[in-house]
């Protein structure tokens, strides 16, 4: 079986190759072609192999999700969230520039961000995510939901968000602009537990996540890192987003 999709992505008609037969796929791959790879939830050892995307074969195929695997294996990134100011989208390797240098340390160096894009966005469908200032379209920061250290003893299926704002353009109202953001986005497409870990020393930090409906866990005295719950209904934000 094969098909071939066509959406609009930027203005532009691009296509994407959808079948069950490795060796259609792995061709149209090599041709620099946008692949998705489907494949029988009872007999997964079937699915085509070396393939970026596979989607069992009752997944719906809207154009969304279609337009989201093109942008991903062209090297577009995916648009996560507009506000009044800001977009929220996937980072992309012109990125790295603009990153602080704390936030570049989490990744540990230009090979792993790479990877980070390459692998994290594909596999769970969140990460963290690239603030850009629409007037100057310019990175201003990063903010994004990820899976929190097992050893923290969260819930299972619990998240962690993740926010920063360059310090120059700080003081603007950025950080809980991008942060309401993340959460309207997180509690919609993955409503579970929320949290936010946050350094002791880092109030300012604290104040914003109180102020966007995060409360202190209890019993936290002496702790060199603070984690906030989520406890606000998400649905009483302000509708200014996108």
């Amino acid at each position: 079986m094969k098909k071939e999709y066509y959406v609009m992505v930027e203005g532009v008609l691009r296509s994407i190759i959808v079948s069950d037969e490795e060796t259609v796929l792995l061709a149209a791959k090599a041709a620099k072609r946008a692949v998705l790879g489907l494949y029988d939830q009872e007999n997964f050892k079937t699915a085509p192999c070396g393939i970026p995307y596979l989607a069992e074969r009752e997944t719906p195929l809207t154009e969304e999700y279609l337009e989201r695997i093109i942008r991903r294996q062209e090297g577009l990134p995916w648009k996560i969230r507009e506000t009044k100011r800001l977009v929220l989208r996937e980072m992309i390797p012109g990125d790295w520039g603009f990153l602080d240098d704390w936030t570049k340390e989490q990744f540990k160096g230009y090979e792993q961000f790479l990877a980070y894009i390459k692998n994290q966005y594909p596999f769970y469908e969140y990460g963290m995510w690239s603030v850009v200032e629409k007037e100057g379209n310019v990175v201003i920061g990063t903010a994004g939901i990820h899976n929190p250290d097992p050893e923290a003893g969260l819930e299972p299926d619990a998240l962690e968000i993740g926010y920063g704002i360059r310090h120059n353009f700080r003081r603007n109202g950025y950080g809980r602009e991008a942060v309401e953001a993340v959460i309207r986005y997180s509690q919609e497409q993955f409503p579970y537990p929320l949290y936010a870990r946050i350094r002791e020393e880092n109030i300012p930090s604290q104040i914003l996540a109180v102020k966007c409906g995060f409360m202190a866990l209890p019993e936290q005295n002496g702790a060199k890192i603070v984690w906030y719950r989520y406890g606000q209904n998400w649905k009483s934000l302000p509708h200014n987003m996108g």
